[in-house]
């Protein structure tokens, strides 16, 4: 659907008005859409119901401050940068444990889209829960995802290349993308 959107699209990428749930009826309940705000963050403007299931709460409209935790938020955050500022689509499969201490294990891909100006400035993400177990973990009273373990992510080239990362000396990722270094 994307690649079909992109070719009726007169910017790079396809815009986020042309994505509607109807079109993805099958799969809207899998959705998330974020939004890169002026304020420099991600902010969730959409949860389907099984993104909600996984989390244990409705995100929707919650800043990705909101549900990360400090320890795991710099990772996710320049993992979804990356795809704004180097269109790039993005996988990852990650381990989480969420709120009501419950283990799953998710695949998700995520793919920019432009607003109607032509920037980009959202991401459609479509997430499958692949496993899902019950375990003695406590979670935090907050709400947030307290356990995190990305066994895979990469980034996919829709025609614009990728970024690029380097593991420095002292274990930190320097992230290179487009003319930003982080």
């Amino acid at each position: 659907m994307w690649h079909r959107l992109l070719k009726e699209s007169t910017f790079k990428l396809p815009r986020r008005r042309s994505f509607s749930l109807q079109q993805l009826k099958a799969q809207a309940s899998n959705v998330a859409i974020s939004n890169w705000t002026d304020e420099k963050t991600f902010l969730l403007k959409l949860s389907g119901t099984n993104v909600d299931r996984l989390f244990g709460y409705n995100r929707t409209g919650m800043t990705l401050e909101q549900f990360t935790e400090p320890e795991y938020y710099d990772d996710i955050y320049f993992f979804y940068f990356a795809q704004i500022f180097q269109p790039c689509a993005g996988f990852t499969r990650t381990k989480l444990r969420n709120m009501k201490g419950l283990v799953f294990e998710v695949e998700a891909l995520s793919f920019p889209l432009c607003d109607e100006e032509g920037e980009v400035r959202h991401l459609i993400s479509f997430v499958e829960v692949i496993s899902d177990r019950a375990n003695q973990w406590h979670s935090n009273s907050f709400g947030k995802i307290t356990e995190h373990d990305t066994t895979e992510s990469k980034f996919l080239d829709l025609g614009w290349g990728t970024p690029n990362m380097t593991v420095k000396d002292d274990g930190n990722i320097q992230w290179n993308i487009g003319a930003h270094s982080l």
